[in-house]
């Protein structure tokens, strides 16, 4: 089954969902109700699922399920509204096309059947509905249609429909032999090309051995060559290496390239084994890189063994790695500068910066923060890097950084961590081949010495400081850029590095207890105190000032109410339809009728809820609360509760959960208490009854939970 998923801005898409659902799902009698449910939910998301998130998957709750969205949805006002404001804002046409005229007709049809449906007089509608439509169509099927109504004095809707139908197949018609002539013109030019073709001397010329009865890429003096000399040829003869003319360069060519690779030479220019030879090159490198590490790696073994047998058996065993490093004739350098930072004093302390226009933050190491002693702000940020690698920022600062010759200065925020990156460049190299003009006063004058980075400075600044001009070092060399640091170099070097070969060893020195007493660090419970968000504590602020204790000690609170609330809309309308609802569902089962009253009237007789008026209000704002039964047939001890519905949308679109500030989660997670468990022999579960209603609401405001309730008459009900 393919149903097609509603939510809560589907009040149009309504009466098609369900009817289909209702044949597929709701009157099948193969399904039970619990199955029914399961496919209800899936078929919902967004409000029109939190609709029925609350009600518990049973076969009794599923009619309650189907109830609350009719209730929703099958608001026929509502319904009939965005039909009819569909048709009034159906898309003009702007030429004839019988596409866009077909789908006007269609999107039409759709509103004016679904109007049908919902019982409007549509059939009386004929010449207001032919205005709406005719005056989005193309000028030219309004003059044609105003022509063939001339002498109708009342034309009727099937009439004007049928006009626009035949107009359609009529553009369809014409749209299909224009095509059919297109594709014969095309035909014909093919043929004639072939035709021509027949005629060699016309056409036929070897640009190669200068012959007229074959072309150059059939040249067979050509094609015997191997190709790599096919090249250098046809390059010595000023041949084009693209399309085979002479005349032009390949750079200039305007001939498609090479169909195998797609690159800029003729096929018949294709190495098909270049790809193969380039694998192999790059597997014999890897191989002689392998064999190094290898070697290096058994001499390393050799003699750790041999030093184990001499040691005292105290000492700890150790792991050891080894890498061998091939040196590399190219490398790509990061832009660098030296900049003075302030430190806590007001001095100026002088550090390595990064710049880095790929990141969105500026950073700092912890070991610089340290040393200029400066005040951090706790904070919990994680930033994301290469593969959505996470890191976890715990503190953030402020200071001032200047230029090295001063004339700089800016003041920036900096995220402490442990270590920005290695150390840059990864290899010392020679400059004295790059002739960088000796009058250009560099950001960082030992920028080809491999020195570690204290700072980052990101997108933030970066732009900032650079300055329009800016020097290319050769076609395959570094760009020195001029910025307010001083110019900085940047980009590829090639050229010997100073760097030699050398064997890199990783130890790990610690003994057995100390590896298992870190294991037991890591297993070691501790309960992180989470930092509550600006809300969250307005909401504690809100009890530790409001609350009061009677003198029995019960508490009386204030609800936490946002500034919009006094933007809550009238709810009285919907809270009686939903209670008229209910009562019809109600009606047809006396048990849990039965039940449903005697849960509120416990709730009346333990003083949770008071009977008031309609005309008593201590609250300029009234606010109704939809409600609901739940069924738990498990449940040992209420088998029914009633819901309140607070989410229940009042006439300005704001419910009284909207209004409400979100305050702290005062229950612990499931993982932390199953955890917690583990720690002690006994685990004791209890349950606190009716532990919510023990704590009162303000006086002032308990007209924000009034209910709508009847035994007989419909009666206002106040909760406490």
């Amino acid at each position: 089954m393919n149903i097609n998923v509603i939510n809560s801005r589907s009040y149009e898409k309504w009466l098609r969902f369900f009817e289909l659902y209702k044949s597929l799902v709701h009157d099948n009698a193969r399904l039970n109700k619990i199955q029914k449910f399961y496919y209800l939910q899936s078929c919902l998301k967004d409000d029109a699922l939190r609709i029925i998130n609350s009600l518990e998957i049973s076969e009794a709750n599923y009619d309650v399920a189907i109830e609350l969205l009719r209730e929703r949805y099958e608001n026929k006002k509502v319904l009939i509204r965005n039909h009819v404001k569909n048709i009034f804002e159906l898309q003009s046409l702007t030429r004839e096309s019988h596409v866009n005229l077909r789908k006007l007709i269609d999107n039409f049809l759709k509103d004016f059947r679904s109007l049908q449906t919902l019982g409007e007089p549509v059939q009386h509608w004929d010449t207001l509905l032919i205005h709406i439509v005719s005056i989005k169509l193309d000028k030219q099927t309004q003059r044609e249609w105003e022509t063939h109504s001339k002498n109708i004095t009342t034309p009727k809707l099937d009439q004007f429909l049928k006009v626009l139908k035949e107009k359609c197949q009529l553009l369809e018609s014409l749209d299909g032999k224009l095509a059919n002539k297109f594709n014969e013109r095309t035909n014909e030019k093919v043929s004639m090309h072939i035709t021509s073709n027949n005629e060699k001397t016309a056409f036929m010329s070897c640009t190669f051995c200068k012959n007229n009865d074959h072309f150059t890429f059939k040249c067979e003096k050509l094609l015997k060559l191997p190709i790599n000399e096919r090249y250098n040829e046809l390059k010595k003869n000023n041949i084009c290496t693209n399309c085979l003319k002479s005349g032009h360069t390949p750079n200039k060519c305007n001939s498609k390239s090479c169909q195998i690779c797609q690159k800029r030479h003729n096929t018949i220019l294709h190495d098909k084994n270049f790809h193969l030879r380039q694998r192999q090159a790059t597997n014999i490198k890897a191989h002689v890189s392998r064999s190094e590490i290898s070697k290096i790696d058994h001499d390393t073994k050799q003699s750790r063994w041999s030093d184990d047998e001499q040691e005292n058996d105290e000492k700890p065993p150790i792991t050891m790695t080894s890498q061998s490093n091939i040196p590399k004739t190219r490398q790509i350098i990061l832009p660098t500068a030296i900049i003075n930072v302030y430190n806590k004093h007001g001095e100026f302390v002088k550090c390595r910066a990064l710049l880095d226009s790929g990141s969105q933050s500026n950073f700092c190491t912890k070991f610089l923060f340290d040393k200029l002693q400066l005040t951090g702000k706790d904070i919990a940020a994680p930033v994301s890097g290469i593969s959505q690698s996470i890191c976890n920022i715990t503190c953030k600062t402020e200071t001032i950084i200047k230029s090295a010759d001063c004339s700089y200065q800016n003041k920036l925020e900096f995220l402490v961590i442990n270590n920005i990156t290695g150390s840059l460049p990864q290899a010392s190299f020679d400059t004295s081949n790059l002739r960088i003009p000796s009058d250009l006063k560099l950001a960082d004058p030992s920028y080809n010495e491999t020195t570690e980075i204290d700072v980052l400075l990101g997108c933030e600044i970066f732009y900032d400081l650079m300055k329009p001009d800016q020097l290319k070092l050769g076609k395959h060399g570094p760009i020195l850029q001029n910025t307010k640091l001083g110019w900085i170099v940047a980009g590829p070097m090639l050229g010997k590095i100073k760097q030699k070969n050398e064997t890199r060893c990783f130890l790990a020195t610690d003994n057995l207890h100390k590896q298992i007493e870190r294991f037991w660090e890591i297993e070691n419970i501790e309960i992180a105190n989470s930092k509550l968000s600006k809300e969250k504590m307005e909401c504690e602020l809100n009890f530790r000032e409001e609350f009061e204790r009677d003198e029995t000690g019960q508490f009386t609170v204030k609800l936490p109410l946002r500034d919009n609330h006094i933007s809550l809309g009238d709810s009285f309308d919907i809270a009686k339809n939903r209670l008229i609802s209910l009562e019809r569902k109600l009606a047809k089962n006396s048990n849990l009728r039965q039940e449903y009253n005697n849960f509120l009237k416990e709730y009346e007789d333990l003083g949770h809820m008071t009977l008031t008026s309609f005309d008593k209000c201590d609250n300029d704002i009234v606010n109704y609360l939809p409600h609901h039964a739940v069924i738990k047939q498990t449940s040992s001890t209420t088998k029914v509760r009633v819901v309140f519905d607070a989410s229940a949308k009042t006439t300005s679109g704001l419910s009284l959960n909207d209004v409400l500030k979100v305050g702290t989660k005062i229950q612990s997670d499931l993982f932390d208490i199953v955890v917690r468990m583990r720690m002690h022999p006994i685990v004791i579960t209890a349950d606190a009854e009716k532990m919510y209603r023990m704590i009162l609401i303000h006086k002032t405001q308990r007209d924000f939970q009034r209910i709508l309730w009847r035994l007989g008459i419909i009666r206002v009900v106040m909760m406490k």
